[in-house]
């Protein structure tokens, strides 16, 4: 069955994000490991990077993923800023890997204008070129899907199966984030719309690529492009919509993280909602390996 776990603060120190998941029954820990909104930050300094490795060990999380700032926008076309992107990206690719890690979420960035297509080209080159500086971090890269907000890309699977599939599995996979997965038009609140997003998921990428499930219900009607997480039962998706999906066969072996509203007050509602949707049924599989296709 999946392992559900919460998108937790650090409070200035990451090993604080996986003492406040532990507090909450967090099975998973996401975080992130520097500040999203800004470009840079300090270098991680050593005892930081030895706290958070004692925290896992103690708390024995068996994954911790990380998710990256949202300035970062890998195919702007504009050429400095794209640059800017891959420098900030290259520095959280660092931590991640000094903090061992298991997965670096990321949005692939908006085209402004210049269309799908280059779009999709250019965050093949600059995934290329973080692979190539970081090939022996053995942290993957996971793209997530988008709500289809302006001109940002990845609301629709087949365009995440063309950014993706230059890349070998071990290195690049998916993140399916629910709220986005509504926004862009797949109605996960009904049967035959959750059969139809997994038919879809077995002819674009496959399940092979899918390695995290991001669980947020939506205040936005089906179909609007917009992103707007809401909690676990009291959106458009419902509770009945996350029942379906936490015992589907393929879906029920992914690792899930919450990323819902008022954090420090509500996660551990919507948390134990999805323990209790999940822990009615017993789906096969466990889905805590992140890397199980190395």
């Amino acid at each position: 069955m999946s392992l559900l776990g919460a998108h937790m603060p650090t409070g200035g120190r990451p090993e604080r994000a996986l003492e406040k998941g532990a507090r909450i029954g967090c099975e998973i820990v996401q975080l992130f490991v520097k500040s999203p909104l800004r470009w840079s930050s300090r270098p991680l300094d050593r005892s930081e990077a030895e706290a958070f490795l004692q925290a896992r060990n103690d708390l024995g999380f068996p994954l911790v993923l990380a998710h990256a700032g949202y300035l970062i926008n890998l195919c702007s076309p504009d050429t400095d800023f794209r640059e800017k992107s891959l420098s900030s990206l290259f520095s959280e690719v660092q931590r991640c890997f000094d903090l061992a890690v298991d997965g670096l979420v990321l949005h692939p960035g908006a085209h402004l204008g210049r269309g799908e297509k280059w779009a999709v080209r250019t965050v093949q080159r600059s995934l290329e070129r973080v692979l190539d500086h970081f090939s022996r971090s053995g942290m993957q890269l996971l793209i997530e899907n988008t709500a289809g907000q302006g001109t940002t890309i990845g609301c629709q699977l087949v365009t995440l199966a063309e950014i993706v599939d230059p890349f070998p599995l071990h290195q690049v996979g998916i993140c399916l984030d629910t709220a986005h997965l509504y926004a862009a038009g797949y109605d996960l609140a009904t049967d035959e719309g959750l059969a139809s997003l997994a038919g879809d998921i077995t002819h674009s990428f496959g399940w092979d690529r899918v390695r995290l499930l991001h669980l947020n219900d939506t205040s936005k009607p089906l179909g609007s492009r917009v992103d707007r997480h809401w909690h676990i039962g009291d959106g458009r998706i419902g509770e009945q919509g996350f029942a379906r999906l936490l015992e589907h066969i393929h879906f029920s072996q992914i690792p899930c993280v919450i990323e819902t509203p008022e954090a420090e007050k509500m996660h551990r509602v919507n948390l134990n909602r999805l323990k209790r949707l999940r822990d009615r049924g017993i789906p096969a599989g466990d889905g805590t390996d992140l890397r199980r296709h190395n």
